[in-house]
């Protein structure tokens, strides 16, 4: 392990009681099994944080970088200036098992090639054009990211031949343009799972573009109090994108920038659009052409709000959707910094009656998902005593509910919370005599 520290001595050996000062130099000396230790504080560069290289760790011996405390990596960007070179952190194409963690980049972000990268708990943020943007990655993983403050472009892109992504649990907000932008045919078996949307596209643009990428899932996250659209599909005209869009929730509320939940400019084939909430303040889709909608695109059990419009009804879709639905959310927000709480309360259209999705399970809450479940990203607990399905009733869909877990305790397979009535970890004879107690059905 090398440790670095602002008070370091680049001279030094590099231990915990003597570190060494400089990133870049330690970073771009790594070689298989080591880890880097930023101790806390900033560390300033003048330009790139840390330029070109292949830094090559195995699955055996991978290489860490990580931070503890609050370990600041500033670029020296100037905001406003030059926004023509991305500063950051450069991955070469060659790098290969890494993991940077416990991170905060301010000024650049990274570069990533190779293979087999992890980003995990970094913050990064007021950087000019993109937080994370990847050349030919595969198997990368971006994880419980706080990403903001693109002067002139996104929070994640998406380029060239970038396969094999997991991007889960970020929090991604006040990009100029898109949230993550997807862009490349070349492209494809991407996740984009648990996350937070808002207050994107301040100039232009989407929370997530897609642009010719296939086998894309993007499942239980949270968009709110964005500026542009949600999605928007462009690209590759005809290509099969085999893309999932389930147990979303979409909240925009009237007052701020309107914009559509999807925008399509290319035909929807192998869509697969589930159980999500679009409750926004204008038409649901802007369709470039009524043959864009596809015998191969699926569009159902989805809820609409009462400004949201049922378009999808002329195209023989969403048989089984809500449309003007009153949906009403635990503490819903204006156009603010804060999500409040966009649970659905327990008897809100929408708030049961979801098919089971294996794909999204369990939901953003953490909570496993079984038939007869919520839609959207997650309905709230609570409500009344054995009320399991969360439609104000202690009736039969409960006490199945309740069958198809009894006799599991928590984290066994199989349990779920909502059926643990009295919260004690296990599901057994007390919960199913408080389901008969308050049997009102």
């Amino acid at each position: 392990t090398i440790y670095l520290s602002p008070d370091g001595d680049d001279a030094n050996p590099g231990t915990r009681e003597q570190p060494k000062r400089s990133f870049a130099p330690a970073y771009e000396s790594l070689t298989a099994g080591q880890t880097l230790v930023l101790l806390e504080g900033d560390y300033p560069a003048n330009g790139k944080i840390a330029k070109n290289m292949t830094i090559a760790g195995t699955a055996a011996e991978p290489i860490t970088v990580r931070g503890e405390g609050r370990a600041r990596l500033y670029s020296g960007y100037v905001w406003g200036g030059d926004t023509s070179v991305q500063v950051g952190i450069f991955i070469e194409g060659g790098s290969r098992h890494i993991t940077f963690e416990d991170l905060e980049l301010e000024g650049g972000g990274f570069t990533v090639g190779g293979e087999h990268v992890t980003i995990r708990n970094c913050h990064i943020h007021n950087y000019s054009n993109y937080g994370i943007i990847t050349w030919t990655a595969k198997n990368l993983t971006v994880q419980d990211c706080e990403i903001h403050g693109s002067y002139i472009e996104h929070g994640i892109y998406l380029s060239k031949d970038t396969d094999d992504v997991l991007i889960r649990g970020c929090t991604i907000y006040d990009t100029a343009v898109n949230g993550i932008h997807i862009n490349s045919a070349l492209s494809e078996r991407i996740r984009v799972e648990g996350c937070t949307f808002y207050h994107n596209s301040r100039d232009w643009g989407a929370a997530i573009t897609l642009m010719g990428s296939t086998h894309v899932q993007i499942i239980n996250n949270l968009f709110f109090c964005n500026l542009g659209h949600i999605f928007t599909i462009t690209g590759e005209g005809g290509v099969d994108r085999h893309i999932d869009i389930v147990h979303n929730t979409v909240y925009n509320p009237v007052g701020g920038r309107t914009g559509n939940v999807m925008v399509v400019r290319t035909p929807l084939s192998a869509f697969y659009v589930h159980n999500n909430i679009f409750y926004t303040n204008y038409a649901a889709y802007d369709l470039g052409s009524s043959s864009y909608v596809t015998a191969t695109s699926d569009f159902d059990y989805n809820v609409y709000g009462p400004l949201s419009g049922s378009q999808m009804l002329a195209y023989g879709k969403e048989g089984c959707g809500l449309f003007g639905a009153a949906v009403q959310f635990v503490d819903p927000p204006a156009w603010s910094d804060q999500a409040g709480d966009l649970h659905l309360m327990r008897g809100s259209p929408g708030a049961t009656g979801a098919p089971y999705e294996s794909i999204a399970d369990p939901d953003a809450a953490g909570t496993v998902r079984i038939a007869a479940g919520p839609f959207g990203a997650w309905a709230a607990t609570g409500g009344v005593p054995g009320d399991i399905s969360g439609d104000g009733l202690v009736n039969a869909i409960d006490l199945l509910w309740l069958a198809t877990t009894f006799n599991t305790s928590a984290g066994q397979g199989g349990y779920d919370p909502a059926a643990d009535l009295n919260n004690d970890g296990h599901i057994n004879a007390i919960d199913l005599l408080i389901l008969a107690h308050n049997w009102n059905g």
